[in-house]
């Protein structure tokens, strides 16, 4: 570390306790694991990706490796895990969780009794995976799929509410810049380079794909120190609370508890205080704001700021394994759920009065909360990635072919869409409204296109005005043309890319992607062809009908529309026929149609597809992957409110899994707790002392070590490595972290013993 007078470094040490992160217990594997997944694959083509999205990265990656490897404590039963590093790991472990869904007890899957806690032979790890959550459903489906049922869905759904597990969820891209917008009131543009935040199902919010690499986590530690210095430069005035007579200690103190508040989204510890303090005092050797930003600095890279809590406290009442969350942790989750950002003063003295845990205090703020405009915004984000039409900047079409798709035509696209959507939500319009609604707002650029008529007077300040499109081609959600540009091809409509959007987005059919070693290329250009005629032949490979048959019959609905959403009287001289079919619909079977007027007449009539707009919400909304049981549980709520599209993430909040978690019994509270003070005289940081025998000038450092959250089966820690001298200091530290590692931050790490690690 090389940065003069002080330096403050955060390690976010996140390791699976010993004892506490076993799933299940298996055989070592045979030789036959590549058979076996072949096997089932063979049945059911999902079920590798299945295993890997559903079961791998959720908790078998997170929780259970830890013990059941080799080495490990559960390394001497029946499960034996490899971790992505070795080659073959998916076959090997495929086939090991596989084989425990082949045996039983009393009827019972061993792959389900183990992880819940219900083997009445016991489980050294406890209750990992309560029954009837979405992520034992999961379980289930997959024991299913092992046995050739390739529907994948519980049969029954557990008695009493379906409550989530608990959560500690990284701020997604977009959620961090509007925080510190929030926050700081400074420029955020420094995030916009950090590296994407993965994609699963659509959405850039799920729990389990937040992880954090070695290069988000300097990009994270360059954006803060930037951060820092220019909230201090440009709104330390608005920041610290007291004038500049009285920047001392104590004022710092001040800030820090709340500054802390607002950042953590709950009260500081006196340690807390007390650890944020001593960065304070290095670093205001070179003046008070000099202390300030570098505390801002290193609070908007702890894990306290980075991640929301969702652990609760144990909730005695309602049963082992229970957690209830605190007023502070539910009022992070309705300000994200509803906003996109942190909770504001209202919300925040809501919480510290304790009223969020009250029946009344709690819908007086969901329903400020859904009525406040920011919720637009919000809305509008779910919208993009449902529909996918947050790439229709950059989605590249045939600029011969396409030459209409002019930037400004992009942008109306996109501005329709937005003006649709919001009309929609302040209506409360339901989805099947939505789908055959002929309003729609157009300005002189998307007139132009579609070939329509502005009504007289104008629009608003951008161009646009509601216009009645009953006379025309045009109306409806699947006939917007941000929707049918981002599914297509560059240079032709594609009757793939809008039905597999149909089949996944509107009706929660997740398809699967070509076997491995099949070239997948759509089917090359044949002038003397229709593109319907074009991919039926294309279809006609028994490996690829399994998904084709339910994509392009639906998808050749859409023929009257080119690449870009305008309307076409025939296909390159080749009649269109348009007649489609949605197959396999649920309680109805294959359903014919024409057009997509026709298709949307089908939707809208199905309670399939108001169902799936549901289950995209609580994926978009609980950064978790649903269960039927969720969708279950929620439905008759959303009927209730008539199945308005605002209505969705009210529904959300208002069920007991909104408020309520299920964890393990042994599993410690959250630190989201606790009431909001100054101290008058915070406590000094706990000092660790490092390892002295290890690294060059290790001896002239002050190491703090702080765990940030325990939760039974694993651990947050943070570590700050103080350089206290006016020199540079190359360092290592040897220091405790029991079980196994999974995320660092800012450092590199290498074990020395059993329980010991090399930090450098």
């Amino acid at each position: 570390m090389t940065r003069r007078r002080r330096s403050a470094l955060a390690l976010l040490v996140a390791a699976v306790a010993l004892g506490g992160g076993a799933c299940a217990g298996a055989d070592d594997a045979g030789s036959g694991d590549g058979a076996l997944l072949e096997g089932i694959v063979g049945a059911c083509p999902d079920a590798a990706a299945f295993f890997e999205e559903r079961l791998w990265r959720p908790i078998l990656s997170t929780k259970c490796v830890a013990c059941h490897h080799e080495d490990g404590l559960a390394g001497h039963t029946r499960l034996v895990l490899w971790d992505e590093t070795r080659e073959g790991w998916l076959e090997h472990d495929f086939a090991a969780v596989a084989r425990l869904a082949t045996e039983d007890v009393d009827g019972t899957p061993l792959l389900l009794l183990k992880p819940s806690g219900l083997d009445p032979r016991g489980h050294t790890g406890g209750a990992l995976v309560q029954a009837g959550t979405a992520l034992y459903a999961d379980f289930a489906a997959f024991a299913q799929k092992v046995a050739g049922d390739c529907g994948g869905a519980p049969a029954v759904c557990e008695a009493g509410p379906v409550l989530g597990a608990r959560l500690l969820r990284r701020l997604d891209h977009t959620e961090l810049r509007n925080t510190v917008r929030d926050l700081l009131g400074v420029d955020v543009a420094v995030l916009d380079g950090l590296a994407p935040d993965e994609v699963e199902d659509g959405y850039t919010n799920n729990a389990a794909a937040l992880t954090v690499k070695g290069l988000l986590a300097d990009q994270y530690r360059e954006a803060a120190e930037a951060l820092g210095a220019a909230a201090v430069a440009e709104r330390l005035d608005a920041l610290v609370p007291c004038g500049p007579a009285a920047r001392d200690r104590t004022c710092a103190v001040g800030f820090i508890a709340d500054f802390g508040l607002r950042a953590f989204r709950r009260p500081l510890t006196d340690e807390d205080i007390g650890r944020y303090l001593a960065i304070y005092d290095l670093a205001a050797e070179d003046g008070f704001g000099s202390g300030i930003a570098w505390v801002i600095t290193a609070m908007l890279q702890s894990p306290g700021f980075l991640y929301r809590s969702e652990l609760g406290k144990r909730d005695e009442a309602a049963g082992d394994g229970v957690f209830a969350l605190t007023d502070w942790e539910i009022a992070t989750a309705l300000s994200y759920l509803f906003w996109g950002t942190t909770p504001d003063e209202a919300l925040l003295e809501a919480a510290g009065r304790g009223e969020l845990a009250t029946e009344a205090g709690f819908s007086r703020e969901l329903a400020r909360l859904a009525a406040d405009p920011r919720a637009e915004a919000t809305m509008a984000r779910f919208a993009e990635q449902w529909l996918g039409t947050g790439r229709l900047a950059f989605v590249a079409r045939d600029p011969v072919a396409y030459e209409a798709l002019t930037p400004a035509v992009r942008e109306a696209m996109a501005g329709q869409m937005a003006r649709v959507m919001e009309a929609a939500y302040a209506d409360g319009e339901t989805l099947a409204d939505l789908l055959l609604s002929r309003r729609s707002f157009l300005d002189p650029e998307l007139a132009a296109l579609y070939g329509v008529t502005l009504p007289e007077g104008g629009g608003d300040a951008a161009g646009f005005a509601p216009v009645d499109l009953s006379e025309s081609a045009y109306g409806g959600l699947l006939r917007l043309g941000s929707v049918l540009t981002v599914h297509a091809l560059p240079a032709s409509s594609s009757p793939i890319h809008r039905g597999k959007f149909v089949r996944e987005r509107l009706l929660c059919v997740d398809l699967q992607p070509p076997p491995p070693g099949l070239v997948a290329d759509p089917p090359s250009a044949d002038p003397t062809k229709s593109t319907r005629e074009r991919y039926e032949a294309h279809a006609t490979d028994e490996r690829c009908a399994t998904c084709h048959h339910l994509m392009d019959p639906i998808g050749f609905g859409f023929e009257r529309f080119d690449g870009i959403g305008r309307w076409r009287a025939d296909d390159g001289g080749h009649a269109i026929d348009d007649a489609g079919v949605v197959r396999e619909m649920p309680d109805a079977g294959d359903v014919p149609f024409t057009g997509v007027e026709g298709l949307s007449e089908l939707l809208a009539g199905s309670d399939v597809a108001a169902r799936c707009y549901l289950r995209q919400w609580v994926r978009f909304g609980t950064g978790a992957r649903d269960g039927a049981c969720q969708v279950d549980a929620l439905w008759a709520g959303f009927e209730a409110a008539g199945g308005a599209l605002a209505a969705a993430p009210r529904v959300i909040a208002e069920a007991p899994g909104f408020t309520r978690r299920r964890g393990g019994v042994g599993e410690m509270d959250t630190l989201a707790d606790g009431v909001w003070s100054v101290p008058e005289d915070p406590p000094d940081p706990v000092v660790t002392e490092p390892d002295p025998t290890v690294g060059a000038g290790s001896d002239a450092l002050t190491v703090t070590v702080h765990e940030t959250t325990n939760w039974g089966s694993g651990y947050c820690r943070q570590v700050e490595v103080q350089n206290p001298t006016g020199g540079t200091v190359t360092w290592e530290l040897v220091l405790d972290a029991p079980g196994s590692l999974t995320t660092v931050w800012n450092a590199v790490s290498d074990d020395v013993s059993e329980g010991r690690r090399r930090f450098r």
